[in-house]
């Protein structure tokens, strides 16, 4: 866009033109797993612009925002996720606002649905016996690929995906005495934590992990390098994994009828979409993206003992969070996490 001080920005730039610059705007100013978070609620609300003929952003309104929003709500999506929505929709709206898109004052008239604490945990979270098919099936018919190595190690370790893909080779202890995961932050060769330095820590792997690490090396990894001449533990023939990558990869082994050749949403296998083709398979209700692994992977913790202050320093989140977002326990798991303490009364 080239401005002209004798034209009016908001009657000649479009949506879309918006959203573009928007995003350009946070890159490199902001985390890019936030600029990620922009994307999806603001290409749809672009996409329902360009359906109601909003032609350009001086005719985006209050009104509009509320049709968009009553739309989302209207497709059964979770409350969690129609606050997320909302939330960084107004995040794009407050941008247009500072560079005289919109009139002013209309990201102050948006507003973002509450949560109670209950629902601002999401339903998202990956079972111990879903993890243990997808395990299962690894370890008998993919064993020591990288989407066993890689699923082992988020499973186990309860780390970010982004963590997960930063690791190089040399993150990786491999004594059998002291097996560790080094997760260091390396934002100016690419690999930033989302913590940053302070999301720097050394994790303790058990023997099991170990052992499909160091299989997984040296039969199946790709000796690559990035383009900064690191050797990143989880490798493509291009180089270090990117998330996206390892999206389209691991949600397809999450599909019930891969893991146990069955429906339990009673549909033919041979029939279904989701089943068929890699691409639709996140269609599939039983399917499970990255970060409900995370979640899967703490709430097993702590259904496993773990205090949670050491938890939060492990998987680097705290203990506030945790609770809020992350402790996916049922009120029956809350309580047999207090029976040991009984005797003690």
């Amino acid at each position: 866009m080239n401005p002209n001080p004798n034209e009016d920005v908001d009657e000649i730039v479009s949506p879309r033109q918006a959203r573009r610059q928007f995003l350009a705007s946070k890159k490199g100013v902001v985390k890019d797993s936030t600029v990620r978070a922009y994307r999806f609620p603001t290409k749809h609300f672009i996409e329902f612009c360009e359906e109601h003929e909003i032609e350009t952003t001086g005719d985006i309104s209050g009104y509009v925002i509320e049709s968009w929003k009553q739309q989302r709500r209207s497709e059964n999506i979770k409350i969690v996720t129609l606050h997320n929505n909302v939330k960084h929709l107004r995040v794009f709206v407050r941008w247009c606002e500072s560079v005289d898109l919109v009139e002013q004052g209309l990201a102050d008239k948006i507003t973002v649905p509450n949560l109670s604490n209950e629902q601002a945990r999401s339903d998202d979270t990956l079972r111990l016996d879903h993890a243990e098919d997808v395990l299962r099936y690894l370890k008998t018919y993919e064993y020591g690929s990288r989407n066993h190595a890689l699923f082992h190690t988020l499973w186990h370790t309860g780390c970010r995906i982004s963590g997960a893909l930063a690791l190089d080779i040399n993150d990786f202890i491999q004594t059998r005495e002291n097996p560790i995961l080094q997760f260091r932050n390396r934002k100016s060769a690419g690999t930033a934590l989302k913590n940053g330095n302070s999301g720097e820590r050394d994790v303790t792997i058990s023997e099991s992990l170990r052992k499909t690490l160091v299989d997984y090396i040296e039969a199946k990894r790709e000796r690559m390098e990035d383009e900064y001449g690191r050797d990143p533990l989880f490798t493509t023939i291009n180089g270090r994994v990117p998330r996206q990558r390892a999206y389209k990869t691991l949600v397809p082994i999450t599909r019930p009828c891969v893991l146990t050749n069955d429906c339990p949403h009673e549909r033919v296998i041979n029939d279904c979409e989701a089943a068929q083709s890699v691409d639709k398979a996140p269609s599939c209700p039983s399917s499970v993206s990255l970060h409900p692994i995370r979640r899967g992977s703490i709430t097993y913790h702590i259904n496993r003992g773990w205090p949670k202050e050491k938890l939060s320093e492990r998987v680097d989140v705290s203990v506030a969070v945790l609770d809020k977002h992350y402790d996916a326990r049922t009120k029956d798991q809350e309580r047999e996490g207090r029976k040991e303490y009984i005797d003690l009364l």
